[in-house]
């Protein structure tokens, strides 16, 4: 019943003609097929090569549905994950950060949740655990904070601070600061 899906270009980044096509009931994105088994759609914010990767991935989840990733992640390893990850889904996003902001990009546009869960799974792996630092790093970002204004974020977020993010032990748990009361707003007695 079920068929591969495969691009064929038709304007390079303008239109794509699906020429084996099936239906994918997880993006609204793809048309029902019509009769010939043809069909004309447009995607024009989306890239050849990586209108390809996702094709891929839609033809891999063809008769294997994709896991739901439990958010938030449990483990900066998707591979640890529970429910457990396909191999294959791990590999398919292990690939060169600006190919997989392109895929977060086009599963977004096409509106193919569980691609878009994934590569975003990913990025979020990247992140989880790190410094403001070491993420800059990751993600060649450059801080365009001065040392003082950065200083003055950290005192006044320094509440949100739990003890697995600092190194010190002793920092309290509080989730928030205690309240401050204003005398002023307060009713005289």
């Amino acid at each position: 019943m079920y068929a591969k899906l495969t691009p064929l270009p038709k304007q390079p980044n303008h239109s794509c003609v699906f020429g084996t096509y099936i239906f994918y009931p997880f993006s609204p994105f793809l048309p029902p097929p019509i009769e010939d088994g043809e069909v004309e759609v447009k995607v024009e914010s989306v890239k050849l090569p990586i209108l390809t990767k996702v094709v891929e991935y839609l033809n891999y989840h063809v008769d294997k549905k994709a896991v739901d990733i439990e958010k938030p992640l449990k483990s900066a390893n998707l591979s640890e994950l529970t429910p457990a990850l396909d191999p294959w889904d791990v590999n398919f996003v292990s690939c060169e950060q600006d190919v997989l902001f392109e895929i977060i990009l086009a599963a977004n546009f096409m509106d193919i949740r569980p691609l878009l869960d994934l590569a975003c799974a990913k990025v979020a792996s990247m992140i989880k655990g790190k410094t403001p630092e070491e993420i800059r790093k990751t993600f060649n970002i450059k801080n365009d904070f001065t040392p003082e204004e950065e200083a003055a974020i950290r005192e006044e977020n320094k509440w949100c601070v739990t003890r697995e993010t600092r190194k010190t032990p002793n920092f309290p748990l509080s989730s928030h600061p205690p309240p401050t009361y204003h005398t002023s707003l307060l009713p005289h007695t």
